[in-house]
């Protein structure tokens, strides 16, 4: 066992430290189930956010090794050194490397199971590592600093549950989100990760990093120019990052301004953004056989349906999938999921918008939706529905309501829009 992992005990003992480092990493990312298998981008912050739990175990395994290092008796020897600060910076050094470890190959476990399930890889991404790298260093340095002060062993599990607690509270805004990596519950559809933001939490964690390290033993880490030099460069560096991070809002993804897409089958064509990919042939399938009901009645459709994006305008003439976020990470998509889609032939901005579109859009639609069902033979009304008998009727009494639903909803005159009579 090298000098770099001395403090941490012998080489079985490094082994499991590291396994279970891994294993809490592991808790955090599986929390959701494996809905990241649908998002490259997805799991590539899945493999951060084990950081939420990596980080506290890696504070509480520094804690334990400085506990050691100070009740050893060697501390005045680490003073007198040529230089002070690199024997007493190595446990740190040794416990971060193991953490670090174990987050990268979270990540890249999780990473390589979504790209073998669909999902388009995006290499160029993985920078956002390096910010939550940084971060860890700040989680062990919480360690550093119990353990090099306090040189208690029951101190290790309050290191722990410090560095979580200190994750919670960014996460619920009573301090700037320093602690926090990863955790994102949308898709990454038409987005990808702030590098502003990012780079705001990273100089606030190496700030805050380099402070409780020079905390934990002033005499070794601030006994040399060179290191009180680096030390105040990066702690005032660091303090007007976290002075940024809390004022105002810095989101951790924006939205791409032409984000790429993916277009599958005839008519109708069925677009999703590259990062969620994974439903399209299901997608694709199910909208042709229930757009046929379309098509036989005379209906010009829509050139493509297009998965939404954040920040992106529907496209003029594009009709609108109606996804929820877990079908856009999934294999498959609902019968109903692409009835409301067929039923929504434009993106019209009333939908999405800060007054909501009118109580009988969503009515026409929702029957619209059904009269798809019903013709692709995927739903059979219920007794009490109150539009069976108009579902029951033949296509020729149903086709009119049809052909002029449908142009107003490709028009988005939702004003319009009325049930057939009966209904």
């Amino acid at each position: 066992m090298t000098r770099t992992f001395v403090w941490l005990g012998d080489r079985r003992a490094v082994v499991l430290t590291f396994v279970g480092l891994l294993l809490a990493g592991l808790v955090p990312v599986l929390s959701h189930g494996t809905d990241w298998l649908g998002s490259w981008k997805l799991a590539l912050d899945r493999g951060t956010f084990s950081l939420t739990l990596v980080g506290p175990v890696a504070a509480g395994v520094a804690c334990t090794a400085y506990v050691r290092l100070t009740t050893s008796g060697v501390e005045p020897l680490v003073q007198t050194a040529r230089r002070p600060w690199w024997p007493w910076l190595r446990p740190a050094l040794a416990t971060w490397c193991l953490a670090a470890a174990a987050v990268l190959v979270t990540t890249l476990g999780v990473t390589v199971a979504a790209q073998a399930a669909g999902s388009a890889p995006f290499p160029r991404t993985l920078w956002v590592l390096a910010p939550a790298l940084c971060v860890l260093a700040a989680q062990v340095a919480v360690g550093v600093l119990l353990g090099g002060l306090g040189r208690r062993r029951w101190l290790a599990p309050v290191a722990g549950a410090a560095t979580f607690g200190l994750g919670v509270l960014g996460a619920v805004g009573v301090i700037p989100e320093v602690f926090r990596t990863g955790g994102l519950t949308g898709s990454y559809a038409g987005e990808t990760f702030d590098v502003a933001t990012h780079l705001l939490q990273a100089g606030a964690a190496l700030g805050i990093a380099a402070g409780l390290l020079a905390l934990s033993d002033r005499a070794a880490v601030w006994g040399s120019l060179a290191a009180r030099a680096v030390v105040l460069v990066l702690v005032l560096g660091g303090g007007a990052c976290y002075v940024a991070l809390g004022q105002g809002t810095h989101e951790t993804t924006r939205p791409l301004a032409d984000p790429a897409l993916v277009c599958r089958g005839q008519a109708p064509r069925v677009c999703l953004a590259r990062e969620t990919t994974r439903p399209l042939d299901d997608l694709v399938r199910r909208m042709e056989r229930q757009a046929m009901a379309l098509t036989e009645i005379g209906i010009e459709l829509p050139p493509r349906w297009v998965q939404h994006r954040p920040g992106v305008p529907a496209g003029d003439g594009d009709g609108a999938l109606e996804l929820f976020v877990e079908e856009e990470l999934a294999g498959e998509v609902s019968d109903e999921t692409v009835a409301r889609s067929l039923a929504t032939p434009a993106g019209c901005p009333a939908y999405r918008g800060d007054v909501p579109p009118p109580e009988a859009s969503f009515d026409t639609r929702r029957l619209l939706a059904r009269w798809l069902l019903v013709h692709a033979g995927l739903l059979e009304p219920g007794a009490d529905d109150q539009d069976r008998a108009w579902l029951a009727s033949g296509t020729d009494e149903q086709r009119p309501w049809v052909l002029v639903t449908y142009d107003r909803l490709r028009a988005c005159r939702l004003d319009e829009l009325r049930l057939p009579a009966g209904v």
